[in-house]
């Protein structure tokens, strides 16, 4: 994922088209370095990662300089610390002897990112995708940038949101989320009038839902699933990347996808999430009715409905 990407932000943003924004995250990519003295703020800009000139690389939280977590390889002679291609993060000596790794490795040809997540763990991960509409443009198509909503976004009725390549996703006004083309119609989820009553399509957790006052009308997840060959450490404990944990491509190849955060390592330290959730503010819930954000013990993902 890159930071130039045209992002879409979880608020309910009702416009026409594309904002372009950089992403709140700050990530080390394949390829990229950090040297003594330089460091990477988390993604939600509590937390920074440093490495220090004593060989050490350490994780800390702003509010009070407390160290989080660190490598333990102060006196190692380690200068600087590379998210490398392969898929491994890597402390390196001045004449590049390895000092300490994640022995993580890239997988399905998607790449690995070192970043610290917004409860302070190190962590290396990959976007994987996880549904796709198999659109993909006959004939091939131009590389371009892909118009990206964050995890939570709601999509509202009669807004076009337009992709790259001439790729255009529309909520209609009869309920239909469709996909278009050039102005052809390549993909829909076949759901009109919302089952006779009003409804949301909103972004959650990997899934593409819409519901009303019923409940679930829709939810597009028939081929959800990892790449073949695709490792993660522990789908139980992703990162906690709050709405960048899951992001909904219109891609320049003409799918549209759901790309969701994966853990390929974490430290083994972090601080625990706040415990003071605020509950929930109304009778519904976008997501599965009985996970626990939804059975009124409160969470950051509930909205009431806009009717």
């Amino acid at each position: 994922m890159k930071t130039s990407m045209k992002y879409i932000a979880a608020a309910g943003l009702t416009l026409c088209g594309s904002i372009s924004m950089p992403a709140a995250a700050a990530w080390l990519k394949a390829g990229e370095q950090l040297n003594v003295n330089q460091s990477l703020a988390s993604h939600d800009g509590r937390y920074t990662a440093v490495m220090q000139g004593d060989g050490n690389f350490v994780v800390y939280r702003l509010s009070d300089g407390v160290a989080i977590w660190n490598t333990q390889t102060g006196g190692s002679g380690a200068t600087h610390a590379v998210m490398q291609g392969d898929g491994n993060f890597v402390l390196y000596t001045a004449d590049n002897r390895a000092i300490w790794w994640t022995g993580t490795t890239a997988d399905a040809g998607l790449a690995n990112e070192f970043t610290v997540d917004d409860v302070g763990r190190a962590v290396v991960m990959a976007y994987a995708p996880v549904w796709v509409t198999n659109t993909v443009t006959p004939g091939g198509a131009p590389a371009a940038e892909p118009l990206v909503f964050q995890y939570g976004f709601q999509f509202q009725r009669g807004v076009v949101y337009n992709g790259p390549n001439g790729n255009q996703w529309i909520f209609q006004t009869d309920g239909n989320l469709v996909l278009y083309h050039n102005g052809k119609p390549v993909w829909a989820s076949n759901v009109t009038r919302a089952n006779g009553g009003p409804a949301l399509y909103a972004v959650f957790e990997g899934h593409l839902t819409t519901w009303n006052d019923s409940g679930y009308v829709w939810q597009g997840t028939s081929n959800q699933s990892y790449p073949a060959g695709f490792t993660y450490q522990s789908n139980e404990s992703p990162p906690v990347l709050h709405a960048d944990s899951a992001l909904f491509n219109i891609q320049a190849d003409g799918n549209a996808a759901i790309w969701v955060a994966a853990r390929k390592w974490g430290a083994s330290t972090y601080d625990p999430p706040a415990s003071n959730v605020p509950p929930a503010t109304g009778p519904h819930c976008i997501g599965d009715p009985t996970a626990p954000s939804c059975t009124g013990s409160g969470s950051e993902y509930n909205w009431t409905f806009p009717w």
